[in-house]
């Protein structure tokens, strides 16, 4: 049962239409906490361990999936579900892999929402949007080991080789190896082009 919801949604006007839909889903919530960005959401997560977090991808501090990671590192069995209007594929299905209880356009009808939150009562249940599972089908995949996606959030982030080694503890050569690597799977030439290709997803979040 979903009681205890914390949202992460940086636009006012957003917020308002959120919590209206959730409270209009949700006849037995108790408590629905909003936050403008990632270190806000943390921080109540950490304080009141929500049974459901929702988390948008485009953040003004953070990715949205770098708080998922973060969220998950709070404690691992935690539901997630993901309201966005990224529309990269590469993106979501990372999203999806890392494990969340479900991914929702901004654009899709209200009843969608309450069958996400249907699904979120569920252990193991994962809704995906129509819209999303056509971007996951349609669209050709590009694989990122984990590793590889870890150092592609760094480089975005505008973080030097060196900076990315020393942060990650690895070796310089070894950051080298997984950008080229990245570059090549993105089909970009540099990093600025890369964080463009990213930021596209994540930045199309109004």
């Amino acid at each position: 049962m979903l009681t205890d919801i914390l949202a992460c949604e940086d636009h006012p006007f957003l917020q308002i239409g959120l919590k209206t839909s959730l409270l209009a889903s949700i006849p037995g919530l108790q408590s629905l906490r909003l936050a403008g960005n990632g270190a806000d959401a943390l921080r109540l997560a950490r304080e009141k361990r929500p049974d459901l977090v929702i988390v948008d991808l485009g953040l003004p501090d953070m990715s949205g999936l770098d708080l998922i990671l973060r969220l998950k590192e709070l404690w691992s069995g935690i539901r997630i579900l993901i309201v966005t209007s990224c529309d990269n594929p590469s993106i979501l299905r990372h999203a999806k892999k890392i494990g969340v209880a479900g991914i929702l356009q901004k654009s899709s009808p209200p009843e969608f929402l309450a069958h996400a939150l249907e699904v979120a009562k569920l252990k193991d249940g994962v809704f995906l949007d129509p819209a999303v599972r056509r971007l996951l089908q349609e669209q050709e995949e590009i694989e990122f080991t984990p590793r590889e996606f870890e150092i592609l959030r760094e480089i975005v982030q505008g973080r030097s080789n060196q900076q990315i080694a020393d942060k990650l503890l690895c070796a310089l050569t070894t950051v080298r190896f997984h950008r080229a690597n990245i570059l090549q799977k993105a089909n970009v030439r540099s990093g600025a082009e890369l964080a463009a290709w990213f930021m596209r997803g994540q930045g199309q979040r109004h």
